[in-house]
């Protein structure tokens, strides 16, 4: 398959017709206002003439800090335009770890509303006195670049690595998830926008993949208002991190009950809004408790999986595929190929990165050769069946018992969630047994400690229970809303130790 060389070629193709239709929404003093194609193609190139008085130029790091907004959308197609190399980072990240990126990649320009040494900052406001071009003009395509974005990783094992992604990684990617979803086309969709773009999943699954077939993306102003902007919005497409739908599910389960059961799907319809077609789950690993509270409810989810290096996906399930297996992480795509080799999830194909920024080191351990084909390595145990992926856990999490007994992290925790509903980390690693680390606010009963530990082998069940203030579990949580687990293991070493 040929993929178009560059992703400008895309957006110019997108913004030249029906330019007056609606693309991205946002909220602006409690109103809902709708920008139009012409008025996205109009501040790419007024962002373009503003990066061109910064003499910004070919294979320049452009960084970003910010929320999701029409300017990071404009400024993210401009730099691409140019061939600059987008670099955007999560609006909450803190100095240390801006300071790292900014010492990693050595941008050119780093457009945010606060200062830093050693780069040259300006902010989204510089805009506002640069509204001088007309929606007549093509974006220029420099098709000699073909980096488009360095992605960090959230570091959640040692310092954050730039993931090297090209226009083929993106576009193969996105023209990938269009052919699995090919019956979704032209069907004017809208979204309503949790995810931050500074992810990948967040960036080519909903943000590409959405403004290139023509829908509408409304942002969300926030995750406190979010479920009542559903309600304004009333979305066909949702993409959502496991996390929010765990917090939803908590917020109405009580209503599972034989005697008021009936109501639970007529409460999610309108939680969710009557347009609803699917959600799509990715960024982490869903729990099937979880999954299968929605598929009973009459919530369809597309699960799907990916890595930051693989632009993302590598699977996804479709909500009319007649072999369709809801217990897995989804159908492998159509480009890609994916090996099981010692039960680690590898994989080849035209979305892999081109490798870690600065870090060749880093780059040779995760890329392997087999045959003339070079595979990522994933770090997730899994294996295929019929086509179809299956998660077992995460190899660097796994551990050995003192006794020499393997523990398999995962299965441990997803038979712990069904008794537990707030953050938990399950650890033994060279200890004689698992303890539980636990939020305050949900004391564990006796009762319930039980009933976890009789659904747990012998050798695997928890002797002791150990609580942390809740906002730790916070100051651990990625922009995904998925735990930093070794991290916040390595930080409470001293007191896991002291636990047994």
């Amino acid at each position: 398959m040929k993929y178009q060389p560059n992703l400008t070629v895309l957006f110019n193709n997108i913004l030249s017709k029906d330019i007056n239709k609606s693309i991205i929404g946002f909220k602006d003093q409690n109103k809902w206002i709708w920008k139009s194609r012409k008025d996205l193609k109009i501040n790419i190139l007024n962002c373009i003439d503003v990066l061109k008085d910064r003499k910004v130029d070919k294979f320049d790091r452009i960084m970003y800090k910010g929320n999701n907004s029409f300017e990071w959308v404009s400024w993210n197609v401009a730099t691409n335009a140019l061939g600059g190399i987008w670099v955007p980072l999560y609006d909450n990240q803190g100095d240390d770890y801006v300071n790292h990126i900014i010492n990693d990649c050595n941008p050119k320009l780093f457009i945010t509303d606060k200062k830093y040494k050693d780069v040259n900052c300006i902010s989204n406001a510089i805009l506002k006195n640069n509204f001088n071009n007309s929606s007549n003009k093509e974006l220029p395509i420099n098709s000699e670049i073909d980096i488009a974005k360095l992605i960090y990783t959230s570091g959640t094992t040692g310092s954050p690595k730039g993931v090297i992604l090209t226009h083929e990684n993106i576009i193969s990617n996105y023209e990938s998830i269009n052919t699995r979803f090919s019956d979704f086309k032209n069907k004017d969709f809208t979204t309503l926008n949790i995810l931050p773009w500074a992810h990948i999943y967040g960036l080519t699954a909903e943000l590409y993949y959405n403004i290139l077939n023509g829908n509408k993306i409304a942002i969300s102003s926030g995750k406190d208002n979010f479920v009542s902007e559903i309600k304004e919005i009333k979305p066909d497409l949702l993409y959502l991190v496991p996390r929010i739908l765990e917090l939803i599910k908590s917020k109405v389960e009580f209503l599972d009950k034989p005697f008021i059961k009936c109501i639970l799907p007529i409460i999610l319809k309108r939680i969710f809004g009557s347009n609803l077609l699917t959600i799509f789950v990715g960024g982490a690993m869903l729990d099937k408790n979880t999954k299968q509270f929605y598929v009973n409810n009459n919530i369809i989810l597309c699960e799907g999986y990916g890595c930051t290096e693989t632009s993302p996906m590598i699977s996804v399930n479709h909500i009319h595929a007649p072999n369709r297996n809801i217990n897995s992480i989804g159908k492998i795509m159509d480009n890609l190929v994916v090996k099981i080799i010692d039960d680690e999830i590898l994989v080849s194909g035209p979305s892999i990165m081109k490798g870690y920024w600065n870090n060749l080191e880093a780059t040779n351990k995760v890329i392997k050769q087999i045959g003339d084909k070079y595979y990522y390595k994933t770090g997730d145990q899994g294996y295929v069946q019929n086509d179809f992926l299956f998660y077992t856990g995460r190899i660097s999490e796994n551990y050995k018992l003192n006794n020499g007994k393997f523990v398999s992290v995962s299965n441990v925790e997803n038979i712990v969630k069904k008794y537990l509903k707030t953050q938990f980390v399950v650890y033994g690693d060279n200890k004689p047994y698992n303890i539980l680390i636990s939020e305050k606010q949900n004391i564990i009963t006796e009762e319930n400690l039980n009933k976890i530990n009789k659904d747990l082998d012998n050798y695997l069940k928890i002797k002791r229970v150990f609580y942390i203030e809740n906002e730790t579990f916070s100051n651990y949580l990625t922009p995904k809303l998925s735990l930093k687990r070794n991290k916040l293991l390595k930080d409470l070493q001293k007191i896991v130790s002291d636990s047994y």
